[in-house]
């Protein structure tokens, strides 16, 4: 009798230790869930000022102090919840510390603006970032709060959203760029693709020759496959803008393994090459292109540009004058044939002044050059219907006439020009 109630009191003191030890693990776990609802609640008492576009200084400094006593809470309990990856509300954990430092990161920015300080990047980035991943990972491993994330999601970029048009409309194209990127960057987290913030974000880095940004972004919709390969061009030809040539090839050459043919895909490769300054390949490029799409005027403009710079005059007149013939009203096309002609007329009396003296050849030189030079005032005064004030042309004009014994139209260029 006395050896089995040892052995009971022994077995009785076990269960006790065990039962003491899931009641601490229990009430460490209602500490921390405690914890995110405290935050909860100190969060939705400025839910509502976060939705303003701005916020009196005051107020802003309220809402900071009750953003911060809320990160205090969701931080102790993020803790905890990284060893008890089971326990009740993980999801909502992770819901509301994406919502706290999302209004940590608008706060922030407000005060720096109120108070005409410099906004804290390296802070900002950082809440944003938590801001991210908590509201990524919380909807990876939510089953009854999908929702919630979805709409927090959305209402954040939706501010991000508001934000760019703003930047956009006061020609702030880094700081619209950036705000684009955000509201990508939140819809990203619940699994949506807006393909307009992410274009518009593009472009507006594209613009300011942020182009590694401006490529990040065309990527992205290079991988949803946005309006067939419209992504994969763009993000080349930002990384021929940053001079990132082997890149631009890779994605053209993955492009035209998605797209076989695409005329795009063939135009875009022409600018990557005329960028490395490859004529031949880019020549090559060219005619594959035509090939594709033979009554495109700006292959055509670009075969003449490339051959006038080879100084294959008659290639590139051919190819210009198909160009004006596809598109008559081209502004470009005409500058560039009146230059090349002006330009080969010159060359031609040089040519004839460095033959022998009685050549018979000399007077066809001569002859030539006369016919180039009146082609070209025809192109040049053409271009100055669309553009008058463009004193090189009017300069050019002015001597071209005065070369072929025009005083009159000569005098008038002159005049022209000197008024402007």
């Amino acid at each position: 009798m006395h050896l089995k109630n040892k052995v009971t009191m022994k077995m009785t003191l076990k269960n006790v230790g065990l039962v003491l030890g899931l009641t601490a693990i229990s009430f460490s776990g209602l500490a921390q869930k405690s914890k995110v609802t405290s935050a909860a609640v100190e969060y939705n008492k400025v839910a509502n000022a976060l939705l303003m576009p701005m916020l009196p200084a005051e107020k802003i400094t309220e809402v900071k102090q009750v953003l911060t006593t809320a990160k205090g809470f969701i931080d102790q309990a993020e803790v905890w919840y990284r060893d008890n990856k089971d326990a009740k509300d993980y999801d909502k954990m992770f819901l509301f510390r994406g919502r706290i430092y999302s209004g940590l990161m608008q706060i922030e920015t407000m005060d720096a603006v109120v108070n005409g300080a410099d906004v804290d990047e390296a802070t900002i980035e950082s809440y944003m970032d938590i801001s991210l991943s908590s509201l990524s990972d919380g909807y990876k491993v939510t089953s009854k709060k999908k929702r919630d994330f979805v709409e927090t999601a959305q209402r954040i970029a939706g501010k991000a959203g508001q934000m760019a048009e703003m930047a956009y409309q006061m020609d702030s194209l880094e700081m619209a760029g950036e705000a684009y990127r955000m509201v990508h960057s939140y819809l990203n987290t619940v699994e949506m693709l807006d393909s307009g913030s992410v274009y518009n974000s593009g472009i507006c880095f594209k613009n300011v020759k942020k182009y590694e940004d401006a490529a990040s972004m065309f990527e992205i919709l290079a991988d949803a496959g946005y309006r067939g390969s419209t992504g994969d061009v763009l993000a080349a030809s930002c990384y021929a803008g940053a001079k990132n040539f082997e890149k631009a090839h890779t994605t053209l050459d993955a492009a035209e393994k998605k797209y076989p043919g695409d005329i795009d895909i063939l135009k875009q490769r022409v600018d990557v090459y005329l960028q490395e300054e490859k004529d031949v390949e880019a020549k090559q490029a060219l005619d594959d292109a035509i090939t594709a799409d033979p009554n495109n005027p700006i292959l055509y403009y670009s075969i003449g540009s490339i051959q006038m710079k080879l100084e294959n005059y008659d290639e590139a007149e051919k190819a210009l004058m198909k160009s004006l013939e596809l598109d008559p009203k081209n502004v470009n096309t005409q500058y560039q044939l009146g230059a090349l002609l002006y330009n080969w007329s010159g060359v031609l009396v040089v040519e004839s002044k460095n033959l022998p003296l009685g050549d018979p050849n000399v007077s066809k030189l001569e002859q030539k050059s006369d016919e180039k030079m009146k082609a070209a005032i025809k192109y040049l005064e053409m271009y100055l219907e669309s553009e008058p004030k463009d004193k090189y042309v009017l300069d050019n004009l002015y001597k071209a006439h005065y070369k072929q014994g025009n005083e009159e139209k000569s005098k008038e260029y002159k005049a022209r020009l000197d008024a402007l």
